[in-house]
């Protein structure tokens, strides 16, 4: 980790550059360079199946992407992801995890199981990316 010059340190800063993720032979994703800055909101939007959900799972650490020494197609040699902190940078996604938060399809259903349906004006995300199907 090593200290950056700058950087609103409530939020954190996220960026991916050239990842790839193959699941089960099948390219998912390809060569995605993305940053979210300090403090903004994306929505996420695409058809099923896209990528959108495996997207943010390699954003919060669930997922980790196709390795860059495989011999996929999609893998791209100088990928990388680094997350910006509290004025540190970080490799890789375990020192911020409990800032990030995500909801796709397999975790909704959770919240509805277990009456976690708040109004998104109660909620006081740091962070909020939401992936939307078409």
């Amino acid at each position: 980790m090593r200290r950056s010059g700058r950087s609103d340190s409530r939020h954190v800063e996220v960026r991916l550059k050239h990842l790839a993720l193959a699941r089960q032979g099948r390219i998912v994703l390809d060569d995605v360079s993305w940053t979210v800055k300090p403090g903004q909101r994306w929505v996420l939007a695409g058809g099923n199946g896209a990528g959108k959900t495996q997207l943010l799972k390699i954003i919060a650490g669930a997922v980790w992407p196709t390795p860059s020494d495989t011999k996929s197609p999609s893998a791209v040699a100088n990928s990388s992801r680094t997350y910006r902190w509290r004025d540190e940078i970080f490799p890789s996604p375990f020192e911020v995890k409990e800032e990030i938060g995500y909801v796709g399809p397999e975790r909704q259903d959770k919240y509805e199981r277990y009456g976690w349906n708040h109004p998104v004006s109660r909620l006081s995300a740091r962070a909020c990316i939401v992936p939307t199907s078409l």
